[in-house]
């Protein structure tokens, strides 16, 4: 089965200001997510803020080094977090929260699955 990928970001700062968020979620969640799928989300925030990605839901086809399905954060050039898999409480089996911080105002979330799965993932 195809599991999605629901992400929320917020926004963070040393300073009170209103919060700022979104969500994320993967291409047709909460059903599978379909094979080929290409998305790019850029996030951008005011300069003197960082941003802070919260997922709430993982589960990706996994493979060796991402290679397959995968969600990747990029920040400039380089790569700093590409997941796959299932993230799960081992001892429950409840969703994980997974939380990564990023102390620049930009960065770009993709999202890729290749040409076919053995087991329908929701993301």
């Amino acid at each position: 089965m195809r599991w999605p990928i629901l992400l929320a970001f917020l926004v963070s700062s040393t300073s009170a200001v209103p919060a700022m968020y979104g969500e994320i979620l993967s291409p047709n969640y909460p059903q599978g997510y379909p094979d080929n799928a290409q998305e790019s989300w850029t996030i951008t925030v005011p300069t003197g803020f960082g941003i802070r990605i919260y997922f709430t839901h993982m589960n990706i086809e996994p493979s060796e080094n991402c290679e397959y399905d995968s969600v990747k954060i990029i920040v400039g050039d380089s790569m700093p977090v590409v997941l796959c898999g299932q993230r799960t409480d081992k001892e429950n089996g409840f969703p994980m929260f997974e939380e990564h911080y990023f102390p620049y105002n930009m960065l770009t979330v993709t999202f890729q699955s290749d040409f076919s799965n053995q087991e329908r993932y929701t993301g």
